[in-house]
């Protein structure tokens, strides 16, 4: 009897805090990152908005701006990026933005299991 295989695409989470400095995100081969939110941290309070910014070809890009004063504490991002993308560079002006996310990609093959 023939065994056979199965492709499965593994997800990684990914999480990092954004502050002032730029975080540069390396992207690998065959692989993606899909940022799906930014939030405030919870000790944040301050009067001023904390702007989540994408650095691309010396531009800079908002994609949110968070601020408590507002109620504003989190936004819904739907930004994917692939190794074509790499390096991502994000900055957070005026404070740190916390972004979750996960990694796409790097298909495995895995064997099926024998039948019993």
């Amino acid at each position: 009897m023939a065994m056979t295989s199965t492709t499965l695409t593994s997800t990684t989470l990914f999480t990092s805090v954004v502050e002032e400095k730029e975080l540069v995100i390396e992207i690998e081969e065959g692989r993606q990152l899909q940022l799906k939110s930014a939030s405030i941290l919870p000790d944040q309070k301050k009067s001023k908005p904390v702007t989540l910014l994408l650095v691309a070809g010396g531009l800079a890009t908002p994609l949110c701006s968070l601020h408590s004063q507002a109620s504003l504490f989190q936004w819904s991002l739907d930004l994917v990026a692939s190794s074509a993308d790499s390096p991502l560079r994000l900055i957070a002006r005026g404070g740190s933005i916390h972004c979750v996310g996960r990694w796409l990609g790097d298909a495995q093959t895995v064997p099926a299991p024998a039948p019993a």
